[in-house]
Protein backbone atom coordinates (compact mmCIF):
# COMPACT_ATOMS: atom_id res chain seq x y z
CA UNK A 1 0.00 0.00 0.00
CA UNK A 2 2.76 2.45 0.94
CA UNK A 3 4.71 1.61 -2.21
CA UNK A 4 1.69 2.34 -4.41
CA UNK A 5 1.04 5.67 -2.70
CA UNK A 6 4.70 6.66 -3.01
CA UNK A 7 4.69 5.66 -6.68
CA UNK A 8 1.81 8.08 -7.25
CA UNK A 9 3.68 10.70 -5.21
CA UNK A 10 6.73 10.26 -7.47
CA UNK A 11 4.53 10.94 -10.48
CA UNK A 12 3.31 14.13 -8.85
CA UNK A 13 6.88 15.29 -8.17
CA UNK A 14 7.98 14.56 -11.74
CA UNK A 15 4.93 16.31 -13.20
CA UNK A 16 5.54 19.39 -11.04
CA UNK A 17 9.20 19.47 -12.07
CA UNK A 18 7.99 19.69 -15.67
CA UNK A 19 5.53 22.40 -14.61
CA UNK A 20 8.42 24.42 -13.13
CA UNK A 21 10.33 24.24 -16.43
CA UNK A 22 7.18 25.23 -18.35
CA UNK A 23 6.63 28.13 -15.97
CA UNK A 24 10.15 29.45 -16.50
CA UNK A 25 9.78 29.00 -20.25
CA UNK A 26 6.75 31.32 -20.13
CA UNK A 27 8.13 33.88 -17.68
CA UNK A 28 10.10 35.89 -20.26
CA UNK A 29 6.80 37.29 -21.54
CA UNK A 30 6.08 39.02 -18.24
CA UNK A 31 8.78 41.51 -19.22
CA UNK A 32 10.39 41.46 -15.75
CA UNK A 33 12.08 38.04 -15.63
CA UNK A 34 15.07 38.41 -17.96
CA UNK A 35 17.48 41.36 -17.80
CA UNK A 36 19.13 41.04 -21.22
CA UNK A 37 16.07 41.50 -23.46
CA UNK A 38 12.41 42.46 -23.54
CA UNK A 39 9.77 40.41 -25.40
CA UNK A 40 9.15 41.72 -28.90
CA UNK A 41 5.78 39.99 -29.06
CA UNK A 42 3.31 40.51 -26.24
CA UNK A 43 1.56 37.41 -24.94
CA UNK A 44 -0.79 38.24 -22.10
CA UNK A 45 -2.31 34.75 -22.20
CA UNK A 46 1.10 33.24 -21.41
CA UNK A 47 1.56 35.65 -18.52
CA UNK A 48 -1.87 34.68 -17.18
CA UNK A 49 -1.00 30.99 -17.54
CA UNK A 50 2.45 31.38 -15.93
CA UNK A 51 1.02 33.24 -12.95
CA UNK A 52 -1.56 30.51 -12.53
CA UNK A 53 1.15 27.83 -12.56
CA UNK A 54 2.97 29.86 -9.94
CA UNK A 55 0.07 29.43 -7.52
CA UNK A 56 0.61 25.68 -7.21
CA UNK A 57 3.57 24.11 -9.05
CA UNK A 58 6.23 24.47 -6.32
CA UNK A 59 3.57 24.33 -3.60
CA UNK A 60 2.53 20.90 -4.86
CA UNK A 61 6.16 19.78 -4.91
CA UNK A 62 6.50 20.84 -1.27
CA UNK A 63 3.32 18.90 -0.45
CA UNK A 64 4.83 15.83 -2.13
CA UNK A 65 8.02 16.27 -0.09
CA UNK A 66 5.98 16.37 3.13
CA UNK A 67 4.02 13.32 1.97
CA UNK A 68 7.27 11.38 1.41
CA UNK A 69 8.83 12.56 4.67
CA UNK A 70 5.89 11.43 6.75
CA UNK A 71 5.50 8.13 4.90
CA UNK A 72 9.13 7.20 5.57
CA UNK A 73 8.84 8.36 9.17
CA UNK A 74 5.66 6.39 9.84
CA UNK A 75 6.30 3.22 7.86
CA UNK A 76 10.10 2.91 7.88
CA UNK A 77 10.91 4.60 11.21
CA UNK A 78 13.17 7.11 9.48
CA UNK A 79 13.67 10.69 10.68
CA UNK A 80 13.26 9.81 14.35
CA UNK A 81 15.38 10.83 17.34
CA UNK A 82 18.50 11.60 15.34
CA UNK A 83 18.07 15.18 14.23
CA UNK A 84 21.76 16.08 14.02
CA UNK A 85 22.66 13.14 11.80
CA UNK A 86 19.54 13.44 9.62
CA UNK A 87 20.00 17.22 9.25
CA UNK A 88 23.58 16.64 8.09
CA UNK A 89 22.37 14.14 5.49
CA UNK A 90 19.68 16.58 4.36
CA UNK A 91 22.24 19.37 4.09
CA UNK A 92 24.39 17.14 1.92
CA UNK A 93 21.37 16.36 -0.26
CA UNK A 94 20.04 19.93 -0.55
CA UNK A 95 22.65 22.52 0.42
CA UNK A 96 25.75 20.98 -1.18
CA UNK A 97 24.11 20.91 -4.65
CA UNK A 98 22.81 24.42 -3.94
CA UNK A 99 26.32 25.79 -3.36
CA UNK A 100 27.93 23.87 -6.23
CA UNK A 101 25.25 24.77 -8.76
CA UNK A 102 25.43 28.45 -7.84
CA UNK A 103 29.23 28.52 -8.07
CA UNK A 104 29.73 26.54 -11.27
CA UNK A 105 26.50 27.10 -13.19
CA UNK A 106 24.17 29.89 -12.07
CA UNK A 107 26.73 32.64 -11.38
CA UNK A 108 28.51 32.45 -14.76
CA UNK A 109 25.16 32.79 -16.55
CA UNK A 110 24.10 35.61 -14.25
CA UNK A 111 27.28 37.55 -15.00
CA UNK A 112 26.88 37.06 -18.76
CA UNK A 113 23.16 37.78 -19.00
CA UNK A 114 22.74 40.29 -16.18
CA UNK A 115 25.80 42.01 -14.74
CA UNK A 116 28.82 41.62 -12.52
CA UNK A 117 27.67 43.47 -9.44
CA UNK A 118 29.23 42.28 -6.19
CA UNK A 119 26.48 43.74 -4.00
CA UNK A 120 23.74 42.00 -6.01
CA UNK A 121 25.67 38.75 -6.10
CA UNK A 122 26.12 38.91 -2.34
CA UNK A 123 22.41 39.62 -1.78
CA UNK A 124 21.05 37.10 -4.27
CA UNK A 125 23.44 34.19 -3.95
CA UNK A 126 25.66 34.50 -0.86
CA UNK A 127 22.83 35.54 1.45
CA UNK A 128 20.48 33.37 -0.60
CA UNK A 129 17.73 35.98 -0.81
CA UNK A 130 17.01 35.46 -4.52
CA UNK A 131 19.17 32.59 -5.83
CA UNK A 132 17.37 32.09 -9.16
CA UNK A 133 15.59 28.71 -9.36
CA UNK A 134 17.63 27.30 -6.46
CA UNK A 135 15.64 29.06 -3.72
CA UNK A 136 13.67 25.85 -3.24
CA UNK A 137 16.65 23.96 -1.76
CA UNK A 138 17.47 26.00 1.37
CA UNK A 139 13.76 26.60 1.91
CA UNK A 140 13.10 22.86 1.94
CA UNK A 141 16.02 22.31 4.32
CA UNK A 142 14.51 24.66 6.95
CA UNK A 143 11.10 23.06 6.54
CA UNK A 144 12.64 19.62 7.03
CA UNK A 145 14.17 20.75 10.34
CA UNK A 146 10.94 22.33 11.62
CA UNK A 147 8.73 19.36 10.84
CA UNK A 148 11.28 16.81 12.02
CA UNK A 149 10.75 18.34 15.46
CA UNK A 150 7.01 18.95 15.02
CA UNK A 151 6.07 15.43 13.96
CA UNK A 152 8.13 13.97 16.80
CA UNK A 153 5.53 15.47 19.15
CA UNK A 154 2.30 15.71 17.14
CA UNK A 155 0.59 13.68 14.46
CA UNK A 156 -0.87 15.60 11.51
CA UNK A 157 -4.53 16.48 12.08
CA UNK A 158 -7.13 19.03 10.99
CA UNK A 159 -6.43 21.41 13.85
CA UNK A 160 -2.72 21.28 13.11
CA UNK A 161 -3.38 21.94 9.42
CA UNK A 162 -5.42 25.04 10.26
CA UNK A 163 -2.80 26.28 12.73
CA UNK A 164 0.01 25.75 10.21
CA UNK A 165 -1.98 27.52 7.50
CA UNK A 166 -2.51 30.51 9.79
CA UNK A 167 1.20 30.60 10.67
CA UNK A 168 2.27 30.37 7.04
CA UNK A 169 -0.22 32.89 5.67
CA UNK A 170 -0.17 35.33 8.59
CA UNK A 171 3.49 34.89 9.49
CA UNK A 172 4.64 35.18 5.90
CA UNK A 173 2.58 38.33 5.39
CA UNK A 174 3.91 39.97 8.57
CA UNK A 175 7.53 39.07 7.82
CA UNK A 176 7.23 40.53 4.33
CA UNK A 177 5.61 43.70 5.64
CA UNK A 178 8.38 44.09 8.21
CA UNK A 179 10.91 43.87 5.38
CA UNK A 180 12.79 40.95 6.92
CA UNK A 181 15.76 39.78 4.89
CA UNK A 182 14.94 36.43 3.33
CA UNK A 183 18.27 34.91 4.41
CA UNK A 184 18.63 31.47 2.82
CA UNK A 185 14.86 31.56 2.21
CA UNK A 186 13.82 31.50 5.87
CA UNK A 187 10.83 33.75 5.19
CA UNK A 188 9.82 31.58 2.25
CA UNK A 189 10.07 28.52 4.50
CA UNK A 190 7.48 30.09 6.80
CA UNK A 191 5.18 30.71 3.84
CA UNK A 192 5.50 27.20 2.40
CA UNK A 193 5.47 25.19 5.64
CA UNK A 194 1.71 24.64 5.46
CA UNK A 195 2.05 22.75 2.16
CA UNK A 196 4.59 20.35 3.70
CA UNK A 197 2.19 19.77 6.58
CA UNK A 198 -0.61 19.17 4.08
CA UNK A 199 1.40 16.37 2.48
CA UNK A 200 1.92 14.69 5.85
CA UNK A 201 -1.79 15.13 6.63
CA UNK A 202 -2.82 13.50 3.34
CA UNK A 203 -0.60 10.51 4.05
CA UNK A 204 -1.62 10.10 7.70
CA UNK A 205 -5.33 10.18 6.84
CA UNK A 206 -5.01 8.10 3.65
CA UNK A 207 -6.95 10.83 1.87
CA UNK A 208 -8.42 10.11 -1.53
CA UNK A 209 -10.49 12.61 -3.48
CA UNK A 210 -13.53 11.55 -5.48
CA UNK A 211 -14.04 12.90 -8.98
CA UNK A 212 -16.74 15.27 -7.66
CA UNK A 213 -14.40 16.67 -5.00
CA UNK A 214 -11.61 17.03 -7.54
CA UNK A 215 -13.91 18.98 -9.87
CA UNK A 216 -15.01 21.19 -6.96
CA UNK A 217 -11.37 21.86 -6.09
CA UNK A 218 -10.74 22.77 -9.76
CA UNK A 219 -13.48 25.40 -9.58
CA UNK A 220 -12.09 26.78 -6.32
CA UNK A 221 -8.59 26.80 -7.79
CA UNK A 222 -9.49 28.93 -10.80
CA UNK A 223 -11.92 31.11 -8.84
CA UNK A 224 -9.34 31.82 -6.14
CA UNK A 225 -6.72 32.72 -8.74
CA UNK A 226 -9.01 35.03 -10.72
CA UNK A 227 -10.29 36.76 -7.57
CA UNK A 228 -6.77 37.32 -6.25
CA UNK A 229 -5.78 38.82 -9.61
CA UNK A 230 -8.79 41.14 -9.63
CA UNK A 231 -7.95 42.40 -6.13
CA UNK A 232 -4.16 42.46 -6.49
CA UNK A 233 -3.94 46.22 -6.99
CA UNK A 234 -6.45 47.22 -4.33
CA UNK A 235 -5.20 49.43 -1.49
CA UNK A 236 -7.71 48.79 1.28
CA UNK A 237 -6.67 46.35 4.01
CA UNK A 238 -9.88 44.29 3.80
CA UNK A 239 -9.56 43.74 0.05
CA UNK A 240 -5.87 42.90 0.42
CA UNK A 241 -6.76 40.29 3.03
CA UNK A 242 -9.46 38.85 0.76
CA UNK A 243 -6.94 38.67 -2.10
CA UNK A 244 -4.41 36.92 0.15
CA UNK A 245 -7.02 34.45 1.37
CA UNK A 246 -8.31 33.80 -2.17
CA UNK A 247 -4.78 33.17 -3.44
CA UNK A 248 -4.07 30.63 -0.71
CA UNK A 249 -7.42 28.89 -1.09
CA UNK A 250 -6.63 28.66 -4.80
CA UNK A 251 -3.20 27.17 -4.03
CA UNK A 252 -4.58 24.56 -1.64
CA UNK A 253 -7.34 23.67 -4.10
CA UNK A 254 -4.88 23.34 -7.00
CA UNK A 255 -2.68 21.01 -4.96
CA UNK A 256 -5.70 18.84 -4.19
CA UNK A 257 -6.64 18.82 -7.88
CA UNK A 258 -3.20 17.49 -8.82
CA UNK A 259 -3.31 14.99 -5.95
CA UNK A 260 -6.83 13.90 -6.85
CA UNK A 261 -6.09 13.47 -10.56
CA UNK A 262 -2.89 11.52 -9.82
CA UNK A 263 -4.81 9.10 -7.59
CA UNK A 264 -7.76 8.77 -9.99
CA UNK A 265 -5.47 8.00 -12.94
CA UNK A 266 -3.18 5.67 -10.99
CA UNK A 267 -2.74 2.18 -12.36
CA UNK A 268 -0.47 -0.80 -11.97
CA UNK A 269 0.97 -0.32 -15.45
CA UNK A 270 4.61 0.67 -15.60
CA UNK A 271 5.71 4.09 -16.76
CA UNK A 272 7.14 4.71 -20.20
CA UNK A 273 10.90 4.79 -20.75
CA UNK A 274 10.71 8.56 -21.32
CA UNK A 275 8.84 9.15 -18.07
CA UNK A 276 11.30 7.00 -16.13
CA UNK A 277 14.18 8.99 -17.60
CA UNK A 278 12.54 12.27 -16.60
CA UNK A 279 11.93 10.90 -13.11
CA UNK A 280 15.55 9.74 -12.81
CA UNK A 281 16.90 13.11 -13.99
CA UNK A 282 14.31 15.33 -12.33
CA UNK A 283 16.66 16.80 -9.71
CA UNK A 284 19.29 17.64 -12.31
CA UNK A 285 16.66 19.13 -14.62
CA UNK A 286 15.56 21.35 -11.75
CA UNK A 287 19.15 22.44 -11.05
CA UNK A 288 20.17 23.32 -14.61
CA UNK A 289 17.10 24.08 -16.72
CA UNK A 290 16.60 27.83 -16.17
CA UNK A 291 19.95 28.99 -17.52
CA UNK A 292 19.42 26.95 -20.71
CA UNK A 293 16.32 29.04 -21.40
CA UNK A 294 18.40 32.26 -21.58
CA UNK A 295 20.16 31.56 -24.92
CA UNK A 296 16.83 30.30 -26.30
CA UNK A 297 15.35 33.71 -25.51
CA UNK A 298 18.20 35.54 -27.25
CA UNK A 299 17.91 33.37 -30.35
CA UNK A 300 14.12 33.10 -30.63
CA UNK A 301 12.73 36.42 -29.35
CA UNK A 302 10.81 38.05 -32.21
CA UNK A 303 11.73 35.29 -34.67
CA UNK A 304 9.01 32.80 -33.75
CA UNK A 305 5.60 33.05 -32.14
CA UNK A 306 5.47 33.19 -28.32
CA UNK A 307 3.96 29.70 -28.07
CA UNK A 308 6.63 28.27 -30.33
CA UNK A 309 9.33 30.01 -28.29
CA UNK A 310 7.93 28.52 -25.09
CA UNK A 311 7.76 25.04 -26.62
CA UNK A 312 11.31 25.15 -27.99
CA UNK A 313 12.69 26.59 -24.75
CA UNK A 314 10.88 23.90 -22.75
CA UNK A 315 12.24 21.05 -24.88
CA UNK A 316 15.80 22.39 -24.97
CA UNK A 317 15.81 23.04 -21.22
CA UNK A 318 14.58 19.51 -20.46
CA UNK A 319 16.89 17.77 -22.93
CA UNK A 320 19.94 19.92 -22.17
CA UNK A 321 19.59 19.58 -18.41
CA UNK A 322 19.08 15.81 -18.77
CA UNK A 323 22.29 15.49 -20.80
CA UNK A 324 24.23 17.53 -18.22
CA UNK A 325 22.79 15.35 -15.46
CA UNK A 326 23.77 12.12 -17.21
CA UNK A 327 27.32 13.40 -17.72
CA UNK A 328 27.72 14.50 -14.11
CA UNK A 329 26.39 11.17 -12.92
CA UNK A 330 29.21 9.33 -14.69
CA UNK A 331 31.84 11.06 -12.54
CA UNK A 332 31.76 10.08 -8.88
CA UNK A 333 32.80 13.45 -7.43
CA UNK A 334 30.36 15.51 -9.52
CA UNK A 335 27.59 13.01 -8.82
CA UNK A 336 28.18 13.62 -5.10
CA UNK A 337 28.58 17.41 -5.27
CA UNK A 338 25.50 17.98 -7.46
CA UNK A 339 23.38 15.22 -5.93
CA UNK A 340 22.42 13.73 -9.28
Amino acid sequence: MMEERLRINDKIKTAMMLAVVLYHSCMFFTGTWFDKAQPIYKAGYLVFFAKYLNTFHVQTFVMAAGFLFYALRKEKNKYRNNLESDALKRAKRLLLPYVCTIAFWVLPFYIVYSEFDISKIMYKYVLGCAPSQLWFLPMLFWIFIVYYVTFAKYKPNKSGLIINALISIGGGYVLNKLGCINFLQLVTAVQYGMFYYLGAYLYENETKLTIKKTVLCSILSISGYVLSLMLSNEDTIILKMIALLANNIGSFSSILVVYGIANILSSENGNSKLWNTLKKNSFGIYLFHQQLIYPCIMLLNGRVTPCMQVLISFIIAICGASIITEILRKIKITEMFFGV
